[in-house]
């Protein structure tokens, strides 16, 4: 079964405390950023000072596709896309339902990918959106979306940028960065962002 890993700060909820979904990359799995110590960084900065907020990283993975794009397939096999912005979202809010305002979704490598695709293919569930080293073009190595012309566009975000207006758009790579598929793409897709009159904060 597909696992969720949260963190929340002390007290109870409530729908003014913001929450993060966090995307893994591929091969990836849910637990991958409480591994690398983020509950015991978030616990640091929240004695610092810094106001609360919830952090939930879904899981990516499926159970017919090893690389799924935190994608829907066409198949109807693997519908994660679905999982995350369902019963994700309504396991780590539950009646404390937040604003779009107030939930963010980001991701790593794949997980930056899948975090635009998702939020522009949801229009009015995230208010901001961050990609960490993504990419913004279809890379179905899995068969996710079967060949089928009209499946691969709705899933590809540098076709429709104008997708993500509303929305708070924040693009970071490493200059340095030598995977083909990542290298140059967040300055392309802020470029695409602009001109559709979306502003984006590009950071490299």
């Amino acid at each position: 079964l597909p696992i969720l890993w949260v963190w929340r700060p002390p007290g109870p909820d409530s729908a003014t405390i913001p929450v993060l979904y966090f995307l893994h990359g591929y091969p990836g799995e849910a637990r991958d950023c409480f591994s690398a110590g983020m509950a015991a960084l978030l616990d640091q900065r929240l004695r610092a000072g810094y106001p609360p907020f919830v952090v939930a990283c879904p899981d990516g993975n499926g159970a017919a596709h090893s690389d799924t794009e935190w994608a829907n397939a066409a198949n109807g096999t693997d519908q994660v896309m679905s999982r995350v912005t369902g019963a994700d979202i309504a396991a780590v809010e539950g009646a404390h339902r937040r604003p779009a305002a107030l939930r963010v979704i980001a991701g790593f490598s794949m997980g930056g990918y899948g975090a635009m695709n998702t939020a522009m293919q949801n229009p009015g569930l995230f208010g901001t959106v961050v990609s960490i080293s993504g990419y913004f073009v279809t890379n179905d190595l899995s068969d996710m979306f079967g060949g089928l012309p009209a499946v691969l566009a709705r899933n590809d975000p540098s076709t429709h940028p104008a997708a993500a207006r509303g929305m708070h758009v924040i693009l970071e790579e490493d200059a340095d960065d030598q995977l083909n598929l990542v290298r140059g793409q967040a300055a392309w897709m802020a470029g695409l962002l602009t001109a559709a009159g979306v502003p984006a904060v590009l950071l490299i």
